[in-house]
């Protein structure tokens, strides 16, 4: 593993690790305002991130952005079933199965429907 990818890694479980620590204060999964990092990459919305990274001395500042950022009261992902195959995924045209989640598939010349 390089050092980057180590310091990336750190990142993203420091973000979920309050989540782990606490755990959620609501019933559901309404975002709350709280564990803002870990509700924007769970969101169910969100189909594109991009990370950055800079390295000053002995600092490691990472940091994302997500195409669709969570809202107050709103939901961070869609609860149900697994899916067991592609045309039960019906949030995004086009996604597939993996696995019992469905994942977005981005399909050239096609704008997503909700």
């Amino acid at each position: 593993m390089t050092l980057v990818s180590t310091f990336l890694s750190l990142a993203m479980n420091n973000w979920i690790s309050p989540v782990k620590f606490f755990g959620k204060a609501r019933p559901t999964n309404a975002y709350d305002g709280n564990f803002c990092q870990f509700a924007n990459m769970v969101h169910a919305n969100s189909t594109r991130m991009g990370c950055s990274y800079k390295r000053c001395g002995d600092q490691f500042l990472v940091t994302c952005l997500y195409d669709n950022g969570t809202i107050p009261n709103g939901l961070m992902w869609e609860e149900g079933e697994a899916c067991q195959e592609d045309d039960e995924c019906t949030t995004f045209y086009g996604s597939e199965c993996h696995d019992g989640l469905c994942d977005f598939v981005n399909i050239p010349g096609v704008k997503l429907n909700k």
